[in-house]
Formats: C-alpha cells, sequence, structure tokens
C-alpha cells in the first residue's frame, strides 16, 4: 500500500507514508507507526479515512492477508502540541521521558496526559518541536483544559487550520489534493526521498519504473515574491511562459515569519530549473449572493431530515458480545446486517459476527445506559469489548427518500423501502456521497419508510451540509435540529 519500507521500522518509531494507484499518481499521504512487532498505528488524510479503510480490508481479503483492522477515526480526538516550550508544557502532564534521547524525533509513545491513555507522536508538519497527541474521544476535553490551564505561563495559544497551512508551507510540506490533483504521480512531487524503487512490490511501483524513463509533464517547485509586491497569487492563478501557460499555483500566502508571499507551483521542468515565474493575477473577485433560508415544504412531505445524534448507543463486539447482550435483556439479530428494536425500543444492529451497535431509539435510554456503565467498569464480562460511539446519526423520511438516495449513493434501496417493517430489517454498510455509513430503514408509526444513517463523527459537518444541499436541490427539505 505503502511506497516506504516497513519491515525495518523500529518498534516506538514512525515513518512517512505516501500511498499511490496503479498509475502512479499520489492518492493520499500520512504516517505510520509501530507499536509492536505486528502491530501498526497510522493515520490519513481526513477526507480520505473512510474510503482508505474499505480499501485496505478490499485488498486484505483479496490478497489473502491473516491481518485486522480498526478504523478509530471516529473514536479518537487528535490535536497538535508544538512550540519551543511544547516539552515542558507536556512535561506536566506526564511520566513519560520527554528528552531528545528517550523521545526522538519521529517516535512514537503510549502513556497517559492528564490521566487519559494517549498515543504521541513527535512529528514535525508545521516545523517546530511538536507532538501529535491522539486520545480516545471521551477524553479529549479534559486533555486539552489541562494543556491549555498550564501552557497560559509560556502564553500558549490555539492556531487553527489556516495557520496550520502557513506554517507547513513555511517548510515546503504538500497536501495531497491540493498541491497534487488527479494526475499528478509521486515523481512530479519530489519525493524520491519515500520512494523505495527496491521493495519487492508497491501499488504504483511498475508504473514509476515506466514513468522514470520518460520527460516530466509538470515539477512542484517553491516560490516567493519580493516583499513590496503590490499583488499575491492564490490558488489555481497560472503560471505563464512566452504567453502560454506553464502551470499553476497549488498554494500560497503571506508568511508573517518571512514577510513576503510565498508558495508552491506545478510548471513544465523548464521552469523548474531556477528560472523565474511569471503568475497571471486576477484583479477581480466574485462574491456570493446572499443566502436564503426560505422553506417550500416546511411540514416536511417531500423529504424530513431530523439529528437524531443525541440518542444514547454504544458499540461492542468479542466472542461473549453476542450472549452478554442476550443475556441483559436485548433482542439480538441471528444475521450479520441486520438489526432488530426490542419492546422497550432498543435497537441491536448486527454489523459483523461479533460486533453491534446498540442505541435508544424509542425509549430505553436507561437500559441503554445501564449496559454502557457496566462494560466501562470492572465488572465486564471477559471477551466482550466496549466500542464508544460518537457517530452523527441523521434521520430521513418523505416522499422524496427514494430520489436523494439515488443522487447520493449506489445502492438501490427501493426494494426496501417498500418492504420496511417496523421492529426489524436489514442494515446496509455502503457510502453516501463518499462517506462511509450504517444504513437502517424501518417502518414509522405512519408506516412510511423512515432511513437512519450512523455517520463517522469526522465527516459530520460536511455530510449534513452536503445532504441539505441535496434536499434542497430536489425541491424542498424540512429540518429538525
Amino acid at each position: 500500500m505503502y511506497t516506504a519500507r516497513y519491515a525495518n521500522l523500529k518498534i516506538g518509531m514512525s515513518r512517512y507514508g505516501l500511498m499511490l494507484d496503479e498509475s502512479g499518481v499520489v492518492v493520499d499521504d500520512g504516517v505510520v507507526g509501530r507499536l509492536g512487532a505486528e502491530s501498526f498505528y497510522f493515520t490519513t488524510t481526513t477526507g480520505n479515512s473512510a474510503t482508505l479503510f474499505r480499501e485496505f480490508g478490499r485488498l486484505a481479503t483479496w490478497w489473502g492477508l491473516s491481518v485486522g483492522l480498526a478504523n478509530l477515526t471516529g473514536h479518537y480526538c487528535a490535536f497538535n502540541l508544538a512550540g519551543p516550550d511544547s516539552r515542558a508544557v507536556l512535561a506536566e502532564h506526564t511520566a513519560l521521558d520527554l528528552t531528545d534521547e528517550a523521545f526522538p524525533y519521529l517516535a512514537i509513545r503510549e502513556g497517559l496526559i492528564a490521566g487519559a491513555p494517549c498515543r504521541i507522536m513527535r512529528v514535525g508538519f508545521v516545523g517546530e518541536l511538536g507532538y501529535e497527541i491522539h486520545v480516545p474521544a471521551d477524553y479529549a476535553v479534559d486533555v486539552w483544559r489541562a494543556l491549555h490551564a498550564s501552557g497560559s505561563r509560556f502564553q500558549l495559544q490555539t492556531f487553527g487550520v489556516e495557520a496550520q497551512r502557513m506554517l507547513r508551507l513555511e517548510k515546503g510540506h504538500i497536501i495531497v489534493g491540493q498541491d497534487t490533483d488527479g494526475v499528478t504521480n509521486a515523481l512530479e512531487i519530489d519525493v524520491s526521498w519515500a520512494l523505495r524503487m527496491d521493495k519487492p512490490f508497491f501499488i504504483g511501483q511498475r508504473s514509476l519504473s515506466i514513468l522514470q524513463k520518460q520527460p516530466r509533464r509538470q515539477t512542484l517547485v517553491g516560490f516567493s515574491l519580493p516583499p513590496e509586491a503590490p499583488l499575491s497569487p492564490r490558488e489555481s492563478h497560472l503560471v505563464l511562459s512566452a504567453g502560454e501557460i506553464a502551470g499553476r499555483v497549488t498554494s500560497a500566502g503571506w508568511s508573517p515569519t518571512l514577510a513576503r508571499c510565498i508558495g508552491l507551483a506545478l510548471v513544465t521542468p523548464t521552469l523548474a530549473a531556477g528560472q523565474k515565474l511569471r503568475i497571471r493575477i486576477d484583479k477581480l473577485e466574485t462574491g456570493s449572493g446572499s443566502a436564503s433560508s426560505g422553506r417550500g415544504d416546511p411540514a416536511g412531505a417531500r423529504l424530513r431530515l431530523e439529528d437524531l445524534s443525541r440518542r444514547e448507543r454504544f458499540g461492542c463486539k468479542g466472542p461473549a458480545a453476542e450472549a452478554w447482550l442476550t443475556a441483559a435483556g436485548l433482542a439480538v439479530p441471528s444475521a450479520p446486517n441486520s438489526a432488530q428494536v426490542d419492546a422497550g425500543g432498543v435497537l441491536v444492529a448486527r454489523l459483523g459476527l461479533a460486533e453491534f451497535l446498540v442505541e435508544a431509539v424509542d425509549g430505553g435510554t436507561e437500559r441503554v445506559e445501564s449496559a454502557w456503565r457496566q462494560l466501562g467498569s470492572a465488572l465486564r464480562p471477559a471477551e466482550v469489548y466496549p466500542v464508544a460511539r460518537a457517530d452523527l446519526v441523521i434521520g430521513i423520511g418523505g416522499a422524496h427518500l427514494n430520489l436523494l438516495l439515488r443522487q447520493i449513493c449506489s445502492v438501490d434501496f427501493a426494494p426496501r423501502l417498500e418492504s420496511c417493517a417496523a421492529d426489524f430489517g436489514a442494515v446496509t454498510l455502503t457510502s453516501m456521497i463518499g462517506v462511509g455509513v450504517v444504513a437502517f430503514i424501518r417502518g414509522g408509526s405512519d408506516r412510511e419508510p423512515v432511513l437512519t444513517l450512523w455517520v463517522d463523527p469526522s465527516f459530520a459537518h460536511y455530510f449534513w451540509t452536503t445532504l441539505l444541499e441535496v434536499g434542497r436541490d430536489l425541491g424542498a427539505v424540512a429540518v429538525n435540529e
């Protein structure tokens, strides 16, 4: 899957991971850390996590590999503590040895921070001494507040994505999907240090071997403008040579550190050989129209969206999970990819042979809370393992439900919409608008089918806003948040 070599990666260390498709085009990158002899923890770009998880599973099955995969994206929170004093701030909340000798650059460690179990990666995307702190979502707020409280003595400040992007730009680090596109191969972005062409195999290796013998189509280069330059380029502004298009700007911005505009651009090899770039900068900008909040279907007869995330839920897995759920008085479906709602209003969805989602859908909140408390206590039964579920949960109904599904998903839900029951039915694990979802259809109180979607919270904002846009394009949508 990745272009680097990991067989020789030491336990407790990490390495940059670059992923290509069969044609050698860059599709993702991240960091791969080795936790044990046969245990790895790796990160991907945010937008690709669900897609890559499915692809890893598909290839593991296809290649017949004995490997277990777990997508932790929705269960962990991650933030970056960076800067000259980051080690001093972190040292106040952990017993881990943070010295350079014990915790070198690119190391990964597991330990407690402010009493919470964490995985800490010493990586430098922003160009400073820094630590990526990965913590179970339930502990995230407590860890964040603890670091903030002690960091006030060091003038600790929060920083967002835009600041992070400028810091990485000053270091020349790329963002896949911004500094690359759907045809950019690994040879064009100067990452030869991440390519181990002598490996027995990685996806895209054969294509790169062929491309190495051919002239480059484009090359990623850095540029900077004089401090007194009156205009600054923006992403996608054209690079010109002799009146012809010779490339485009991929990233650009004002650097406070360098006091000038800097950026990255994909240009022809001729321009990449040290020539000055001529960038055409548009002087006009177009503004967006005012948003309309009017609704043409206030009752939601056509389409209704409801945020159901406040419902109590949890997940569990393990060889004894089914027996434990049954002993707890819950109705457990016998077949994988099915769900059942018992008389007390608790839904149990069987996502695999030994993996379950439990949610209070029509009452039953106390029963779900009680079961979850037992899983988190010393009374937890053997071979039953808790899985935190912080999903975005959406209920969708209305006459345009099937029309909406045809717009956002390749699965034909029409037969299930026509034959759905109130208390049981099939569970579908699929992708909608590029995001992995769990889908379940049941009959509502008026016998109208209602679709429930469980969505990874990492994609909550994107999924919800895109769903609203599609619904409005279909005529109208009523929203109950």
